[in-house]
């Protein structure tokens, strides 16, 4: 058990943290749920990111995974939410989502009448 007093919230532990000198540095990563891409787990992470606190959710086989996925990501100054959807673009992330049974050919973020190839170029 720590003592209460290296017990400290968040927010003052980054504070600490980027005083000394450290932009970057992972805080917490916590197991929590096994995925349905078999063989990987969900992992909740939380990092500072040039002394901005982010928390991500990670699906890896474990936790050096969790170091190879964040790491393009570090010191770039996306935000929390473009980082999220670019780790849950990758391809391994893909192939098990069009593995899955209720995912529907031809399912796509553009509506049946607008596709990319219908735009007009405007002048």
């Amino acid at each position: 058990m720590l003592r209460k007093k290296y017990k400290k919230d968040r927010e003052t532990l980054a504070k600490d943290i980027t005083e000394i000198g450290c932009k970057s540095i992972i805080l917490n990563i916590e197991l929590k749920a096994i995925s349905k891409i078999k063989d990987h787990f969900i992992y909740d992470v939380t990092y500072l990111d040039n002394g901005v606190v982010k928390n991500m959710p990670v699906i890896t086989t474990n936790i050096l995974g969790i170091l190879e996925t964040i790491k393009p990501y570090i010191n770039t100054g996306l935000t929390e939410q473009q980082i999220s959807f670019e780790i849950g673009s990758n391809e391994e992330t893909i192939i098990s989502r069009m593995k899955s049974p209720t995912w529907k050919k031809g399912n796509t973020i553009y509506p049946n009448k607008i596709k990319p190839s219908d735009d007009k170029k405007v002048d």
